[in-house]
């Protein structure tokens, strides 16, 4: 094989997009049709979030060799990326025929499946993936499954630990050479931050006014910045909040960790996980003395190198240590924060927003992929059970608006009653979201950011109790609000909440009352409780390593 493959390869497992890029391009120029280049530049671009630049490429890959599974494989995951679901529905099919027995494409296929709604034998396919998956890490191969696909697909506990074991040990580092600098007791611990998220989306969305209430007298707070700049005020604002910013997103995984040894972190938190183009391999690296994941990641990273992993009595219970890698430290109330006074925008006409203005209108503004067939049909038995009520969805893509129609037409409800509203900004979402009159949860992935969004607009919302993370976050939402009354403990019951709910009125106005009067006051709004709990635990984490203390689980009183 051409070396300077080898070399691209080996930028790119190392988080060095810019050199990998450059390696595939040199050989690509001499030989435009040469395949072991093609699929891993396109790879790359995709890592970097240039999803048009990478379906080009991939496009190419299929025309130069139209019977590669992979390559079909790739298009349609760079597809799925775009919301071109028709297309990678398309791909991923060309993928199966060419290779019916490969698990990457399988996993593929149920993911874009998801995303699209397309529930046709997916039932079947996705406990036979997970199967395989079992399999294929039981013999020590990589998990055709990501971390990711784990956490947000399945109700399942021990697989998400399972696969995240498996993508973890896949990670090619090793520990950096512990730093020479003391930290001399009575000194100010400075805590990192490292998201992709500091911008305008779900994560800075949650994190916005947090690291602002941090303790400056005795900690240091800094933004370990591996995202895109958005040129957004969010951005500048969290940003400017911490006490100084480390721009890493350039940097390979190793000389990003390096970074944050030498700016002296010593508790690294990790606020992306698994999530897409995660940048695990720096934490692998053990830039810090401590490491945890939180909020980003809806669960176990699995991965050896973080010590904790930040929750609470829901999402984390005691009980569910052995589905966790990390050490599970509980805070009191919810693990989430969230911002008591965002932007909002004028409330809207309902029939600005398409909806009818004397009917019921029930909300869930997750993405399509969250809507998993058994929450689907429980929304449809409550409207059977509720005449004339609406369901009011994010219109993701164009495909699962199509399929979710004749999904509802296949439960005996008309296709009308379901009403798709566009991606708006989350000031005008706020604003939109007061419309409606209660709001229904999905069950394998619970909304996060949108039903706390949900609550902070007045909107009750109800929600079932599941077996792992992702399952349990709406719960932990609505107890942290006050509503735990709103949670149930299985689908049957889920529905009777629902249809109660539907049918008194002045029960939803009592409900929205207590949210908006307790905006100021219950916890799952107060942000500055919420540092003063993560200090807590930070101080303990510290003092148990000062003590050469191996990490242990814990909870806030």
């Amino acid at each position: 094989m051409d070396e300077r493959i080898t070399k691209g390869r080996q930028a790119l497992a190392s988080g060095d997009r810019r050199s990998a890029v450059a390696s595939f391009e040199a050989v690509l120029a001499e030989e435009p049709d040469n395949l072991a280049a093609l699929i891993p530049l396109g790879r790359a671009h995709m890592l970097s979030s240039d999803f048009v630049k990478a379906c080009e490429i991939f496009t190419r890959a299929t025309q130069v060799a139209p019977d590669h599974a992979e390559a079909w494989r790739s298009l349609a995951e760079c597809l799925r990326f775009r919301d071109q679901l028709d297309d990678a529905l398309d791909a991923i099919g060309r993928a199966r025929s060419l290779a019916p027995d490969n698990p990457r494409i399988l996993a593929q296929d149920v993911f874009i499946a998801m995303r699209a709604c397309a529930w046709d034998n997916l039932e079947e396919t996705r406990a036979n993936l997970r199967d395989i998956t079992y399999k294929t890490i039981a013999r020590g191969e990589p998990s055709p499954m990501r971390p990711f696909m784990a956490a947000t697909c399945y109700d399942d506990p021990m697989l998400a630990l399972a696969v995240g074991r498996a993508e973890a040990a896949r990670l090619p580092v090793r520990a950096l050479p512990a730093s020479d600098s003391e930290h001399p007791p009575g000194k100010k611990l400075t805590v990192g931050y490292l998201s992709a998220g500091f911008g305008n989306q779900p994560t800075g969305q949650l994190v916005r006014k947090l690291f602002g209430h941090h303790n400056r007298k005795t900690m240091k707070i800094l933004a370990l910045d591996i995202g895109r700049d958005d040129g957004s005020d969010l951005r500048r604002e969290i940003r400017d909040s911490c006490d100084g910013v480390l721009d890493l997103q350039t940097l390979s995984d190793r000389d990003a960790a390096l970074a944050i040894r030498d700016a002296g972190v010593d508790i690294l938190v990790d606020l992306h996980g698994w999530l897409q183009n995660h940048r695990m391999a720096i934490a692998a690296h053990r830039p810090a003395p401590v490491r945890v994941s939180w909020l980003g990641f809806p669960g176990t990273t699995g991965a050896p190198f973080f010590d904790y992993l930040l929750g609470d009595a829901i999402v984390t219970p005691g009980n569910h240590q052995r589905y966790f890698s990390e050490k599970l430290v509980r805070l009191p109330g919810c693990y989430q924060p969230n911002d008591s006074s965002p932007a909002v925008t004028d409330k809207p006409s309902r029939a600005s927003c398409g909806l009818p203005d004397n009917r019921l209108v029930m909300a869930c503004f997750n993405v399509a992929y969250k809507i998993d067939p058994q929450s689907f049909a429980a929304w449809c038995e409550v409207l059977r059970q509720v005449p004339g009520s609406v369901l009011w969805l994010l219109d993701t893509n164009t495909t699962a608006r199509r399929n979710l129609r004749d999904q509802a037409t296949r439960h005996g409800i008309e296709a009308d009653r379901l009403i798709f509203a566009p991606f708006a900004n989350k000031a005008d979402h706020l604003a939109r979201l007061t419309l409606a009159d209660m709001a229904l949860d999905t069950g394998i992935c619970n909304g996060h950011t949108t039903t706390t969004d949900a609550l902070w607009a007045g909107v009750p919302v109800v929600t079932r109790l599941g077996n792992h993370f992702a399952s349990r976050v709406a719960a932990s939402l609505l107890t942290a609000a006050g509503m735990k009354g709103q949670v149930a403990p299985n689908p049957a019951a889920f529905v009777d909440k629902s249809v109660f709910l539907a049918n008194n009125p002045e029960r939803r106005t009592v409900l929205r009352n207590h949210l908006i009067s307790g905006r100021s006051k219950l916890p799952l709004f107060d942000t500055p409780r919420l540092a003063r709990h993560l200090e807590v635990a930070y101080r303990a984490m510290w003092d148990r390593h000062r003590q050469n203390l191996p990490p242990v689980a814990f909870e806030l009183a």
